[in-house]
């Protein structure tokens, strides 16, 4: 199989197909784009993960799309609330907790 259905049937996308088979979780053999061989990928994560990861079937994709609808909305309901204004940047609320102690010392 292609890697990009090896990808598909692991529900993940090329990229982290290509890290695995760089740390070797999945094995690959090189004849060309690199196929992977969809035995290999089912007995290797049946090995790994106790079970094969199978692609989503269609009531599961439905769920899925729900699933992100309702995060999308749910995300559209706070920004109304906060009337359209950004959340801060984390890294603002990381450093001024970092900094919090030392300036207590002084």
């Amino acid at each position: 199989m292609t890697a990009s259905e090896a990808a598909n049937l692991l529900g993940v996308d090329r990229v982290m197909l290509y890290r695995w088979v760089k740390k070797g979780t999945v094995r690959a053999y090189s004849l060309g784009p690199r196929p992977v061989h969809r035995e290999r990928v089912e007995a290797d994560m049946k090995n790994r993960l106790g079970r094969v990861i199978k692609p989503l079937n269609e009531e599961r994709a439905q769920q899925a799309l729900a699933a992100m609808r309702a995060g999308r909305e749910l995300g559209e309901r706070i920004n109304e609330r906060r009337n359209g204004k950004p959340w801060a940047p984390s890294w603002d609320l990381i450093n001024e907790a970092r900094d919090e102690p030392a300036s207590q010392l002084l």
